[in-house]
């Protein structure tokens, strides 16, 4: 049985459309836990009734935890439960194909993955690019900033190192995954996680990478597997509240993953407040 976690945070709406793909395309065993991290909204009646009719155990949280610490309550009762592999799926996703037996069945077959990930369509249906090819340190961090700005041009080894456009034909070996969605096989639970709860948004996915890295886990992009992501209705564009999470978040990757110097952190510091006030800030 597949125990897939839905996150949640005020979009109960979204939380049923994904809930809806899984139960019309999943073929393999699951059960849902759908983890509510404090929302503000209370669900509906008829919320609560689809969620009983498909079984889905509600999990409340007296605090909004973030991304990794309100998870791993969901992981933490799968893995209770005896679940044998784990989906972590961002709320605002919706399946394409029968993708979770998809990622299920591959990991029979190639021992050494302990994460798989599946192709990302926007809601317009356009491929969204894989990146987290390979691992970044605080100058891989400088780099992939710079390809905000004119000087990607001298930027090109990087960026193929780093991000892949096109659709690949086989399956992809990469650093780590989108958080958005992906499959954890039990004995990887096992080994790496729960997540570091040191995070509150941003950077999971790097630390994630690492201790695969350490543990020698291998994680992957299998190209018969698709999602798509709706795009956060619960984050929406970088905030002062969303720009403070990152920083915070990239300063924990660099220092206590990374080991990077006081000085490169600085510099990857000042690099993003720069790249943040000039494309991203909320106007």
């Amino acid at each position: 049985m597949v125990g897939i976690v839905i996150l949640n945070y005020n979009t109960w709406n979204d939380s049923i459309k994904c809930i809806e793909s899984i139960v019309s395309l999943t073929t393999v065993p699951y059960k849902i836990y759908l983890v509510d991290n404090c929302s503000d909204i209370k669900p509906g009646n008829e919320c609560l009734k689809y969620l009983c009719d498909y079984n889905v155990e509600l999990i409340y949280s007296d605090a909004n935890l973030g991304y990794a610490a309100g998870n791993n309550l969901g992981l933490r009762k799968a893995y209770n439960d005896g679940c044998s592999g784990f989906i972590i799926t961002n709320s605002d996703v919706v399946l394409l194909n029968d993708c979770i037996t998809k990622m299920v069945k591959y990991t029979e077959n190639i021992l050494d993955v302990g994460i798989v990930g599946p192709l990302i369509y926007d809601k317009n249906k356009n491929f969204q690019p894989i990146y987290m090819l390979s691992r970044l340190n605080a100058m891989g961090k400088v780099k992939n900033m710079m390809l905000k700005t004119p000087l990607r041009v001298f930027l090109t080894k990087f960026q193929d190192s780093f991000i892949k456009y096109d659709i690949p034909d086989r399956s992809l070996r990469v650093f780590s995954v989108s958080g958005c969605f992906f499959y954890i096989t039990k004995k990887c639970y096992e080994k790496v996680f729960p997540f570091d709860e040191n995070t509150f948004l941003y950077e999971e996915e790097y630390i994630l990478g690492c201790r695969l890295e350490n543990e020698n886990i291998a994680a992957c992009i299998i190209p018969d597997a698709s999602i798509m992501h709706m795009e956060s209705s619960s984050i929406g564009a970088m905030s002062d509240f969303s720009y403070t999470c990152l920083m915070k978040s990239e300063e924990y990757y660099l220092k206590e993953y990374i080991h990077e110097s006081l000085f490169m952190r600085y510099i990857v510091k000042i690099l993003r407040k720069i790249i943040w006030r000039l494309f991203y800030k909320k106007r």
